[in-house]
């Protein structure tokens, strides 16, 4: 009988010609995975750790505006549509400084002009 270690250090030997096939395939598997399926489960990580964030932070600005009412509902004196109008001022305010926070796109016009 001849031993293994001996075997797999001839080069001849038909059990180093398969070790050498076996990596040469299981390299090529590899690679071929990390272009092709390895892009897919990441993009597909990504979309669902991005849809749980949507989720988790709609539920947390839902609440957070639900306890702002109830909270002007406490504090002031009166009845409810005095709260109705402060949170309506508030998200109002909010609103118009967000608007005024954001880049204008540019007008087609313009766009057409710089082509030419």
């Amino acid at each position: 009988m001849v031993d293994e270690s001996t075997e797999k250090q001839l080069p001849g030997s038909p059990s180093g010609l398969i070790d050498v096939i076996i990596t040469r395939f299981t390299s090529i598997v590899d690679q071929l995975r990390s272009r092709t399926t390895q892009p897919i489960i990441t993009g597909a990580r990504g979309l669902v750790y991005g849809l749980v964030a949507l989720i988790c932070s709609f539920a947390i600005l839902s609440l957070l505006a639900i306890g702002i009412f109830r909270l002007i509902g406490n504090i002031l004196p009166g009845d409810i549509w005095i709260t109705y109008i402060v949170c309506g001022t508030l998200f109002c305010l909010l609103g118009i400084w967000m608007w005024s926070r954001r880049v204008p796109k540019q007008s087609l016009s313009s766009k057409t002009n710089n082509k030419i």
